[in-house]
């Protein structure tokens, strides 16, 4: 796997600077916003391998900008996030995002997410 230009939109500072450091720590580029009101404007301006949405966030979250986001990016790979533990395995989890490439709890480690972006990203 190589370099991947890597968009998230959260807007948790804290976690935004957990993850960039350990996406940065194993080689990607990281680019981010701290709203949903913003992603579509940053997406237009940069080509990303893969965007990360946190569920819920000012501006609007997941739920309002997979389905924006896979009309004008079609190929591009969309990981829906959430830190709320009980929405995980709920329909509108599991159901409701069936245009996201796949979903990860924002617990997970860096190494869960490592092994996720290996599988996302191989050349097929």
């Amino acid at each position: 796997m190589g370099v991947a230009r890597i968009f998230i939109a959260d807007d948790d500072e804290d976690y935004l600077a957990a993850f960039r450091i350990g996406m940065e720590s194993i080689g990607h580029k990281v680019f981010s916003v701290n709203s949903g009101a913003q992603v579509m404007d940053a997406l237009r301006d940069g080509h990303y391998d893969i965007v990360f949405l946190d569920v819920v966030m000012p501006g609007g979250g997941a739920i309002s900008l997979v389905h924006k986001i896979r009309l004008e990016y079609p190929d591009v790979l969309i990981v829906i996030m959430t830190g709320h533990s009980e929405l995980y395995n709920t329909p509108v989890f599991t159901e409701g995002f069936r245009l996201a490439t796949a979903r990860i709890k924002k617990s997970a480690s860096l190494d869960e997410i490592k092994a996720m972006l290996s599988s996302l990203l191989m050349p097929k």
